[in-house]
């Protein structure tokens, strides 16, 4: 769904799994963390979700993501993909993934991709694990920023 069509129940569940979940490593990043901005970026016109639900109903995990255009390459960026702690490595992300993914390939994007923390090793390894490599807009390693962006091509 469009963030803008969340209810004001579900954005405080997506903003307290986020804050959960990322708080700490936004504190440290070189971005820093500012709350208003941080639920404007969720909220933008332009921002879509994926919500995972178990079989109680209960929600487990999301997903956000936006259609943008990205040095002019039409791309599915995934911005946020949090899932609940007791849900982690249960494969809900993959699956999470895998539908973007096939979204992506059916709106005829070129490829998906993600900024991941550079200090996020379970974030790093999950997207390597399917097969993310670093982006050709991603960074130096020499830049001295603390973040990477991956991409998957969308396959034909």
């Amino acid at each position: 769904m469009w963030a803008t069509h969340l209810s004001d129940e579900d954005f405080e569940w997506v903003y307290a799994l986020f804050k959960a979940n990322m708080l700490d490593m936004y504190q440290k990043s070189q971005w820093g963390y500012d709350e208003n901005s941080k639920r404007n970026e969720l909220r933008a016109t332009t921002s879509r979700f994926i919500i995972a639900i178990n079989s109680k109903g209960e929600k487990i995990g999301y997903t956000t993501y936006r259609f943008v255009v990205d040095h002019n390459i039409p791309v599915a960026y995934c911005w946020e993909l949090q899932i609940l702690p007791a849900y982690q490595n249960k494969g809900i992300g993959s699956m999470m993934l895998d539908t973007l993914e096939r979204l992506s390939a059916r709106t005829n994007m070129a490829k998906v991709m993600a900024t991941v923390f550079l200090y996020n090793a379970p974030s790093l390894g999950f997207f390597h694990k399917h097969g993310y490599v670093s982006d050709v807009t991603c960074p130096s390693d020499d830049s001295g920023l603390d973040y990477a962006i991956l991409s998957k091509e969308t396959p034909s």
